[in-house]
């Protein structure tokens, strides 16, 4: 248990209205608290394995000039991989029984690392968008524009944008803690705290304008050409994927935005929402996408080049050796 003193002192780290600070009755009581937890892992495990998926599919398709939209998508699942994993570790951690109070350092870090891909995870949409721009609008920029040096240095912008985020809130400057007893996150009450929050929603508006706006502008290019010269099949691909993508966001949009429930509701709505988010907006291009599909395939049924040529292999296997007898003649 904490000491008097150790509770007074941190108390004015946490904002006084904020519902999930230690302070507050728990949203989960006895029982309920296990089931919620169970349910959040068995939901992040299940998103880990799709993703992974996604992943293997993936990996042979990434490039720096012309197939930089398969590098981001792989940035954008790796991603999804980091945050599930770092709420399954938050979540472990907090089962275990450490107090916030007397671990107050712990459970800052670990929530920092498992709160602030927000930060991380729309720059990479931006990307992807912005490529799917000019690939559909200006085509003939692509060469210049999609220079391996351009792309290395975008990736690595965004990853030094990240790491200074988790850095500015190891220092007391601002900063984010999670609370088992809650399964959940709160601010804390820093100097530059309304700052990162600030930015967070702004983030989730550009999503939302990326997606209701550019995305639906992308779709018309396209489904112009394909009124024009009756599109290739690439290019009706690409616009059902972008369709269903624009769909998923949108609902996932709607829920972050405006659906507000209260105690526990609110926690698993804002856990579930966000662990899946990870996985949905991956399956429209593993479901569409024909080269991610055929890589997909491969991973269960096996690459049919490989089986072909087996079966030739087998093939030419004279007889005698495949129907030998015995010594004895049996």
């Amino acid at each position: 248990m904490s000491t008097p003193a150790e509770r007074l002192a941190l108390r004015p780290l946490f904002y006084r209205g904020d519902v999930y600070t230690p302070f507050r009755m728990p949203s989960f009581q006895n029982d309920s608290l296990l089931v919620a937890a169970a349910l959040m892992m068995t939901t992040d495990v299940i998103c880990i394995a799709v993703i992974a998926v996604f992943i293997l599919s993936i990996r042979k398709l990434c490039g720096w000039s012309t197939h930089f939209s398969f590098t981001c998508l792989l940035c954008i699942s790796i991603t999804g991989i980091y945050y599930l994993i770092a709420e399954i570790v938050c979540i472990t951690v907090g089962l275990s029984g450490l107090l916030v109070l007397q671990n107050f350092y712990l459970y800052r870090v670990i929530g920092i690392f498992t709160f602030y891909t927000s930060y991380f995870l729309p720059i990479f949409h931006i990307y992807l968008a912005i490529h799917r721009v000019i690939t559909v609008c200006f085509p003939h920029v692509c060469h210049v524009v999609f220079r391996p040096a351009h792309t290395k240095i975008a990736i690595g912008t965004a990853v030094c944008i990240h790491l200074f985020v988790v850095a500015l809130n190891l220092t007391d400057l601002a900063g984010v803690i999670y609370v088992p007893r809650h399964l959940s996150f709160t601010f804390l009450h820093l100097p530059y705290t309304n700052l990162l929050i600030s930015i967070n929603r702004i983030m989730n508006w550009v999503m939302a304008v990326l997606h209701i706006l550019v995305y639906p502008a992308i779709m018309f290019v396209l489904y112009s050409k394909n009124f024009r010269r009756h599109g290739s099949r690439d290019e009706r691909s690409i616009t059902a994927q972008i369709a269903s993508m624009v769909l998923i966001e949108i609902v996932f949009f709607i829920i972050w935005s405006f659906v507000k429930p209260d105690g526990a509701a609110a926690v698993l709505t804002k856990n579930f929402s966000n662990s899946l988010y990870c996985a949905f907006i991956l399956l429209p291009y593993l479901f569409m996408n024909g080269s991610i599909k055929r890589e997909a395939l491969k991973l269960f049924r096996g690459d049919p080049k490989k089986v072909r040529s087996n079966e030739v292999a087998r093939k030419k296997v004279p007889q005698s050796f495949v129907m030998s007898r015995s010594p004895n003649g049996h």
